[in-house]
Parts: structure tokens; C-alpha cells; sequence
């Protein structure tokens, strides 16, 4: 010390002997303080390490507590080691589906996702997950359930109603209102023309329409102002066709007509097939040889199952004038006829109303051939065929215009061979589907 004092002065020796106290207590201050901070580390380690191992132990029991509830008491399966029950959530088969339900919160998620990708703290080999606990781990699986909308009567849907039904009226009573000036101009023009008038198909059957819908009219609109009339509406479709003017008859009701149409030719095409075969007998005494063989062909027409041709109706029409005319049928096998042929109240007058509707058909035949068929719309081909029970277009079948003109090309040809009252022969035709010639 006075060594150094003497060669650097007393300030210079302090500080050269104060130097390796000062770095041996930072030394020591700093072995101290990293002792601290690593014990601290470690306290907080173990504290994480036993919360993670008080949740895993927690699902756990929720687990077995779920599926011993899911699982009969007979059929309970012996509980599996730790190591499998540790491992069930990840051998399920399908994939948990997203949940709607809140979400879990940090540390149960972050503890779930330790528990699946830690791998167990034994060495041994686990065991496969048992029935129990495969169906305790997809019913704790949170699924997401979807409403399906069940069809039934909304506040919407029944504004929709009333504003179509609405719009429907409207356009009905405009149309008749139309239809009836373009009537007082067709016959405004017959009468300045006199005899010089020669009338085509389309005005023809427009003047038919609207005599049928002035008569359809009035009692149309007695039911219409009925309370919940439009309740019962496709029930009278179904069994009055013609009751509805032609205004009222939209794309629904014209669906309904053709597949109540459908359905009573197929029920009702082999019961007036047997009201006719029953008066043509060929058995007979009273019939000759001819009557005979007549009434023979017509029941192989009928147990043939196959489309007959109006060839085959064509000859069997004078045995019909003599034995099966209209006047041999009685009221009930009347009604029967009318029905088949969708002939509007079958109940009131039925041969009379049959004797009108075939008088239609003839002359509505003669001026289509007259006119050669020329210039029909899709929307008249269609209209046509429907009268005389034709096939037309449908949801369920499709039938091109060719051939709907072809099917009206044949039945006009058929019809020029018929008289006015040979109504059993037309409705033989269509029992048995007759289409062609040959």
C-alpha cells in the first residue's frame, strides 16, 4: 500500500485495492439475483403444470360421468386404463362438427390441446378405447343443430293468396267484358254481310264461349260470395269441370281439370266399354250373323289392352246405331257416358247434353278441316285436344304440337264418318284410346 502510495499517490493505491472487493460483490450480486429469478421460474412452471393437471383430470371425470350415463346398467363395459381414457377423444371416428355454443375459454382450450398432443407420462402401451368410452366422447362432442323449416300457413303466404286470388278475379271479369264486345262486333258483322258471311272457326267458338260464360256467370258468382267457398274450390273443379267461365280458369285449375280428366277415363274407360258389350252381345239369339261378328270384335277390342283404331270403331258403327244406340242406355249407364266424357253436370239431362257436345265436336271437325288446319297456336291445339279428350302436354308427359295435330287430323277424320247421335260410338273410341286410322 505505501509502496503504491509512494509511486502513484494515495487516490491511485485507494482505488487499486478497492477494485477486486467491488468485482467480487457484483459477481456475487449477480450469481444471487439469476438464483432468484430461476427459482421464481420454476415455482411458476409447477404452478401451471399442476392447473393443467387439475383440468385434464376434471374433462376426465366429466367423460366417465357422461358415459356411464349414456350406457345401460346391464350392459356397463369395465372402466379403461388412465393412458386410454387420456387418448379417447382422439380415436373417435368422425370429426367434431363446429359448435354454436360459447366458446370455452383460454386455458380449458389451451389445457384440452396440451392433454391430446401430450403423450402420456407412463411408458405403457395404451389401450384401444372401449364402446363406453367411445360414446361418452361423441356425446361430449358439441354438434350443431339446424332448423328445418316446416311448410304451413304464414302471414305472407296468405297475403300472396289473397292477392293472386284478387288479381284472378279482376282478370276473369275483364276477360268476359273483352270477350263479349268482340261478340257484339262478330255478330254486328254477320248481320251487314248477310249472306255473304262466311264464318271461321275461331269466331265460331268465340261466340260459343261467351254464351257459355254468361251462363256460367251467375252461378259462378252465387258461390263465389259464399264464406270459405274457395275452401271447397278443388272439390268442385274435380267434379264440375265446366262450372268455372274461362277467365276464372288459371294454369293451377286447368292442372287440376286435366288430372281429374286422367283419373276418370282410367276408372271409368272399362265400365262403359261393358255397358256397350253387354247390349251388343254375341251371344245373342236375337242378333244375326253380322250382329254377331260385331259383337265379337268389339270384345276382342277390348281384352286386346292395346290402343284400338278408328277403323275398328268405324265398323262396328252400324251394329251400335241398331243395339246400342243412345236410347238403350238407361239413366245410370247415361250418367256414366256423360262422365266420361267430362260433359259439365252429368246429372241433369245427360243424353242431352251428350247430343250437344257431339254436335260440337262434328261441326267444331268440319271447320278444321275446312280450314285445312292452318294457323293453330299452341295454346288453341291444346284447348282442342283437351275437348275431345286427346293426349296433351302435362308435368308428367310431354306431346309436341306435330303430334297433337296429328291426333285432331285423325279424330276429324273419324268424325266425318259418324252421325249426330252416334255418341256411344265416340266414346267407345276413347275407352279404347283409338289414335289413327290405321
Amino acid at each position: 500500500m505505501s509502496a503504491l502510495a509512494s509511486l502513484y499517490g494515495p487516490a491511485a493505491a485507494l482505488r487499486a485495492v478497492r477494485a477486486p472487493a467491488a468485482s467480487r460483490i457484483l459477481a456475487r450480486h449477480a450469481s444471487l439475483s439469476s438464483h432468484l429469478s430461476n427459482s421464481r421460474s420454476g415455482s411458476n412452471a409447477d404452478k401451471k403444470k399442476k392447473k393443467l393437471t387439475a383440468q385434464q383430470y376434471r374433462l376426465q371425470q366429466e367423460q366417465l360421468k357422461a358415459a356411464a350415463a349414456a350406457t345401460p346398467k346391464a350392459a356397463t363395459a369395465p372402466a379403461a386404463p388412465a393412458t386410454a381414457r387420456r387418448v379417447a377423444p382422439v380415436a373417435t371416428a368422425s370429426p367434431p362438427t363446429p359448435s354454436v355454443t360459447e366458446p370455452a375459454p383460454a386455458s380449458v382450450s389451451a389445457a384440452a390441446s396440451a392433454a391430446h398432443a401430450a403423450p402420456p407420462a407412463t411408458a405403457t402401451p395404451s389401450a384401444p378405447a372401449t364402446p363406453a368410452v367411445e360414446a361418452a366422447a361423441a356425446k361430449s362432442t358439441p354438434t350443431q343443430s339446424v332448423a328445418v323449416a316446416k311448410p304451413g300457413f304464414t302471414l305472407e303466404s296468405g297475403k300472396a293468396l289473397a292477392k293472386d286470388t284478387v288479381h284472378q278475379i279482376v282478370f276473369g271479369f275483364r276477360k268476359i267484358a273483352k270477350d263479349s264486345v268482340r261478340y257484339i262486333e262478330i255478330v254486328y258483322e254477320k248481320i251487314q254481310k248477310r249472306e255473304a258471311y262466311e264464318p271461321n272457326r275461331r269466331d265460331v267458338r268465340h261466340i260459343a264461349m261467351v254464351k257459355q260464360d254468361w251462363a256460367r256467370i251467375i252461378p259462378f258468382a252465387v258461390y263465389a260470395v259464399l264464406p270459405f267457398s274457395f275452401l271447397a274450390l278443388p272439390l268442385i273443379v274435380r267434379t264440375l269441370p265446366g262450372v268455372l267461365p274461362t277467365g276464372f280458369r288459371g294454369r293451377r285449375i286447368m292442372e287440376l281439370v286435366d288430372e281429374s280428366t286422367a283419373k276418370t277415363q282410367a276408372a271409368l274407360a272399362p265400365v262403359v266399354t261393358q255397358h256397350i258389350a253387354k247390349i251388343v252381345d254375341p251371344a245373342a239369339a236375337s242378333l244375326d250373323n253380322d250382329m254377331q261378328f260385331c259383337g265379337q270384335l268389339m270384345q276382342r277390342l277390348a281384352d286386346r289392352g292395346t290402343p284400338a283404331h278408328y277403323s275398328e270403331i268405324v265398323q262396328l258403327v252400324p251394329a251400335l246405331r241398331v243395339y246400342a244406340n243412345l236410347g238403350s242406355f238407361d239413366y245410370d249407364k247415361s250418367v256414366d257416358l256423360a262422365r266420361f266424357l267430362r260433359v259439365s253436370a252429368p246429372l241433369l239431362f245427360p243424353k242431352t247434353r251428350m247430343l250437344l257436345r257431339m254436335s260440337m265436336l262434328r261441326q267444331d271437325d268440319a271447320l278444321l278441316r275446312k280450314e285445312r288446319f292452318a294457323d293453330l297456336t299452341h295454346d288453341e291445339l291444346v284447348e282442342a285436344c283437351r275437348v275431345r279428350l286427346l293426349p296433351i302436354p302435362s308435368p308428367t308427359t310431354s306431346v309436341s304440337d306435330d303430334q297433337m295435330l296429328a291426333a285432331l287430323r285423325e279424330h276429324a277424320k273419324f268424325t266425318e264418318q259418324l252421325g249426330a247421335a252416334d255418341v256411344p260410338a265416340l266414346v267407345l273410341a276413347r275407352a279404347l284410346r283409338a289414335e289413327k286410322f290405321s
